[in-house]
């Protein structure tokens, strides 16, 4: 179904679903982010499964011109599944099928849906920030591992505000916000070599419609941390119930040496009571500070699902050239293929 088609009795559906598993409880998993990116782009669709005739399961995607399907929002999109209970029985091939696709290819899928086991071919730890039993609990837990970056962070605070002005914290929606987090990510992405995903019109107009999206499931959270009435740095993170998925993070370069970023993470968590949220998600957990502010972590995966032989033995071979790449000889070799494709491989899986 287009998702325009869905009639409040699906869409409700679809959130009863989603609220009774907490596996489930993230923004991107939604019918609201569904909704939004259809709003921005006219391939979402939405598989809808069916038992004796009532709904029992939702698996959004874009269908590319093809017929193979990514996750609604692309790489935009940071954790994926299908909406169903846990303990249903259904063969991930036969639903892709059933949706006219030749494939459906996934980059964060929830590791836990045993169907789509077979289809995938990395496995890695996303993050997150358990702070369901406050700020305090949470930097004890942290420092009785060994880590001492909270204090660090804390100690970049103090030295931004005596060198550079007053430090605040606050929420800002404005469109003017928005766009000028944009504008700083596309410098960010050309300075370090990766796909800019803001060259796509599309994606912007996204992030400027969830800022103003007033969902009781789906909110906007845009932190800023100003030092001196200057931003110094942006988070746009978005909110379902209790959980935070912190998305795009931003900094002005003319205040790096203190880290801004780092300390707006930490400024927020000392505040995420008052928001209500009790879990900050990170995405995948392979960047250093990730792994200093984790308190827990869950399984994610990338793979695709094929149905046709062709695209089965296609995969087959891709699975082998990948087991060659990763013998240790071969290995530098990967990763500089890998860093020289990877702005245009980004470019194409967002068109």
């Amino acid at each position: 179904m287009r998702p325009a088609e869905m009639n409040s009795a699906l869409l409700d559906q679809w959130a009863r679903l989603q609220a009774a598993h907490r596996a489930f409880h993230s923004p991107f998993l939604t019918p609201d982010f569904t909704m939004l990116v259809a709003s921005v782009r006219d391939d979402v669709e939405v598989g809808v499964i069916r038992h004796g005739g009532e709904a029992v399961g939702f698996f959004p995607f874009q269908r590319t011109r093809r017929n193979a399907g990514v996750p609604v929002g692309s790489r935009l999109n940071d954790l994926q599944a299908v909406v169903c209970d846990p303990r249903m029985e259904w063969d991930a091939v036969e639903l892709v099928r059933a949706c006219g696709l030749r494939s459906w290819r996934f980059h964060m899928l929830l590791a836990e849906q045993r169907p789509f086991g077979p289809h995938c071919d990395q496995v890695v730890d996303a993050v997150f920030m358990d702070l369901s039993r406050g700020f305090g609990h949470y930097e004890a837990q942290r420092r009785a591992t060994g880590s001492q970056k909270l204090r660090k962070v804390a100690k970049q605070r103090r030295a931004i505000e005596r060198e550079c002005g007053a430090v605040t914290f606050e929420l800002d929606h404005s469109v003017e916000c928005v766009r000028m987090l944009i504008e700083w990510k596309s410098d960010q992405y050309r300075r370090t070599g990766e796909a800019d995903v803001f060259s796509h019109s599309w994606t912007g107009r996204l992030l400027e419609r969830i800022a103003a999206c007033e969902s009781p499931t789906l909110k906007p959270l845009i932190r800023v941390l100003r030092v001196n009435g200057d931003i110094a740095a942006i988070e746009y993170a978005i909110q379902y119930a209790d959980v935070l998925h912190d998305w795009f993070p931003v900094y002005n370069p003319r205040f790096a040496k203190y880290s801004p970023g780092l300390i707006l993470i930490r400024e927020f968590a000392l505040q995420c009571g008052r928001f209500g949220v009790a879990r900050i998600e990170m995405g995948k957990g392979d960047l250093p500070y990730k792994s200093s502010f984790a308190s827990g972590r869950f399984r994610v995966a990338a793979g695709i699902v094929a149905t046709t032989p062709l695209g089965r033995a296609a995969r087959a071979s891709v699975r082998a050239a990948r087991r060659i790449t990763a013998l240790p000889g071969l290995r530098t070799v990967r990763s500089t293929i890998g860093r020289w494709t990877r702005p245009v491989r980004g470019r194409l899986a967002l068109k």
